[in-house]
């Protein structure tokens, strides 16, 4: 079995980690509207977002009792991964703050555009990127998916730095 990364979406996916029979999967990345141009990361042009569409979480899968998920993007905020099995499911993008890891042991943790990268020994995925990003999910459990935004609509929260 080999080990290796798998990148996540452009603009903000967070990338998996495991082995090559695990089928582990980084996050989708964000699709965004900026009044400011720059790298997708670059921190001037983040903050300067006016609609986000969030991407999902990564999924993986070894076999019919140890898969799961990764949650939606989307909405407010984003949906936490789903499992059959274990229970370190990534967590969904807030308005205020990145999804929580399945195992803060395991991800980078999510935050402002970025879903979480998974970084350790085991195998996890990645966390959809977004407003704010999903949290990886560890072993088979899906990651978060990310929070999408709009300005000025209600329950959003726009910040004037990340």
């Amino acid at each position: 079995m080999e080990i290796a990364f798998v990148s996540g979406g452009y603009n903000g996916g967070g990338r998996a980690y495991g082995y090559t029979d695990k089928y582990v999967t980084g996050g989708g990345g964000a699709t965004d509207i900026r009044l400011i141009s720059g790298n997708w990361d670059d921190t001037v042009s983040l903050n300067s977002r006016i609609m986000v569409a969030a991407g999902g979480g990564g999924s993986s899968y070894q076999d019919s009792s140890a898969y799961g998920y990764g949650g939606a993007g989307g909405g407010l905020i984003g949906n936490n991964g789903t499992v059959v099995g274990t229970s370190y499911i990534g967590k969904g993008g807030t308005q205020t703050a990145g999804g929580a890891d399945g195992d803060s042991d395991y991800g980078l943790g999510s935050k402002f555009g970025m879903g979480s990268d998974f970084t350790n020994s085991s195998s996890g995925n990645g966390g959809g990127g977004g407003y704010y990003g999903g949290g990886t999910g560890r072993l088979y459990n899906g990651a978060g998916g990310g929070s999408s935004f709009i300005s000025g609509y209600a329950g959003v929260n726009a910040i004037e730095a990340a």
